[in-house]
């Protein structure tokens, strides 16, 4: 029989690369995914104390924390304001009276009194159709409107098309004025 000589491999084994690519895998995520304890906050215990005297909640004081949070739903409420503590309050009106066009997506509704209160109606124009919107409201018309109160110093959204009116969506003297999502008739 021949005798075949076997020489050995000179060199490192593949099986401790493949070990050693494990750990420099394992320690790059470690140093990438691991929990920092720079993020943790550390705070020191806060003594409780005896409440002070309180007066006891009263059925109004229910009714005036969830009224600020409740839509408006009486025209009264905002024609009556005299600050802009309004501002940011959602509306929920229906049965208004739509009493001047002052453009395709601007007019002005008014209460039982005669006080104006100025709607920016939130739509596209579609002239293709000759329709102004999703909703086209005239003078005369009595409307549901959903929408918030908005600050007239910080104009009209940027996206909020206006056409008769576009240098000066606002009339002048509005110091508040109804951003309307939704108005149906």
């Amino acid at each position: 029989m021949a005798e075949i000589p076997i020489e050995k491999k000179k060199g490192v084994p593949g099986w401790i690369w493949a070990v050693l690519a494990l750990i420099i895998l394992a320690l790059l995520l470690w140093a990438f995914l691991g929990d920092d304890d720079d993020d943790v906050l550390v705070t020191e215990p806060v003594p409780v104390t005896a409440p002070a005297e309180t007066t006891p909640m009263t059925d109004n004081m229910a009714m005036e924390t969830t009224e600020s949070d409740a839509p408006i739903t009486d025209l009264t409420t905002i024609t009556g304001a005299t600050d802009n503590s309004i501002v940011g309050r959602e509306v929920d009106l229906t049965g208004i009276n739509v009493v001047e066009m002052r453009s395709d997506a601007g007019f002005w509704i008014a209460d039982a009194s005669g006080e104006r209160v100025y709607v920016v109606l939130d739509e596209e124009i579609d002239r293709s159709n000759n329709v102004e919107g999703r909703v086209n409201v005239d003078a005369g018309d009595t409307v549901a409107i959903r929408g918030a109160i908005r600050d007239a110093a910080g104009g009209i959204p940027e996206d909020t098309v206006i056409y008769n009116d576009r240098a000066r969506p606002l009339p002048d003297g509005v110091e508040r004025y109804i951003y309307a999502q939704v108005v149906t008739k």
